[in-house]
C-alpha cells in the first residue's frame, strides 16, 4: 500500500468480476468483440448496462506487505481520525449474543476493529487467521471485531462452517456501510476508538499486536 496522507488506496485485488459496486479504478471492462461482426444496435444498450454492473478489480500489492508493515492511515477519503465514526446500520450480526444492538452507543467503552471483506475475497480470506489470533490474545480485553460484509447471511454461513471468524460477522446487505465509510476496495480494516471516534484506515497486515494495544490505551495508531 502506498503512503499517502490523505487517503488509503483501492485495497482490493484481482478476485474476478464481482456485481455491484465500482472498485473507483476509473477502468471499465470491455467486451470482446463479437465473432464475425458487429454486435446488434439494440444489444448495444444492454452490454453497456452489464458493463458498467460489474467492475474491474485492481491489483494492489499493499495486502500482501508482511505483518506490521501495512501503514495505518489518519484519513480515509472525507473520513477522517479523531471524528466520530458513520452509524453502524447492519441488517443482521452473526454470532453476537441474542439481542445484541451494534450501536456505538451499546459499544460505548470498548475499542472496535470494523473488517470490511467477502468470502470471494482472496486477500480477505487470507487474513482471516491472523484477524483470528488476534481476537483471541485480546478476548479478555474491551475490543469488538465486526467482520462487515454485503453478502446474503446463507452464503456467509455455509463459508464460516469451513473457516470460521472470530467475533461478530455484521451484514451490509444494502451497503449502506459500505457507502458511508467510503469502502471500494477490500480488504479494508478501520479502527475505532472507545468514544466511537475514527482512529486509523489500514490493511489487515497492518493491524498488529501493538496498534491493538495503542488504539486500547487512548492512543495514537497512525503510522
Amino acid at each position: 500500500m502506498a503512503a499517502q496522507t490523505s487517503n488509503v488506496r483501492d485495497v482490493s485485488t484481482v478476485c474476478g468480476l464481482r456485481p455491484g459496486r465500482n472498485a473507483g479504478t476509473g477502468r471499465v471492462c470491455v467486451a470482446r468483440a463479437c465473432p464475425g461482426g458487429t454486435i446488434p444496435a439494440l444489444i448495444v444498450p444492454a452490454a453497456l448496462t452489464l458493463l458498467l454492473v460489474f467492475a474491474c478489480r485492481k491489483e494492489d500489492p499493499g495486502h500482501a506487505l508482511p505483518t506490521g508493515t501495512a501503514p495505518v492511515l489518519a484519513s480515509h477519503g472525507p473520513l477522517k481520525a479523531g471524528t466520530p465514526a458513520p452509524p453502524l446500520g447492519l441488517e443482521q450480526v452473526l454470532q453476537a449474543p441474542d439481542g445484541t444492538k451494534v450501536s456505538w452507543e451499546s459499544l460505548r467503552g470498548k475499542a472496535v476493529v470494523l473488517e470490511f471483506w467477502a468470502t470471494w475475497c482472496g486477500p480477505c480470506v487470507a487474513a482471516i487467521p491472523h484477524l483470528n489470533e488476534l481476537a483471541q490474545k485480546f478476548a479478555d480485553r474491551p475490543v469488538q471485531f465486526i467482520a462487515i460484509t454485503a453478502e446474503r447471511p446463507d452464503v456467509v454461513a455455509r463459508f464460516v462452517k469451513k473457516k470460521p471468524i472470530r467475533g461478530w460477522i455484521g451484514l451490509d446487505t444494502d451497503e449502506s456501510l459500505y457507502r458511508d465509510y467510503g469502502v471500494e476496495g477490500i480488504p479494508l480494516t478501520i479502527l475505532v476508538d472507545a468514544q466511537g471516534r475514527l482512529a486509523g484506515f489500514t490493511y489487515p497486515t497492518g493491524l498488529t499486536e501493538q496498534v491493538l494495544a495503542d488504539l486500547l490505551a487512548g492512543r495514537p495508531v497512525t503510522r
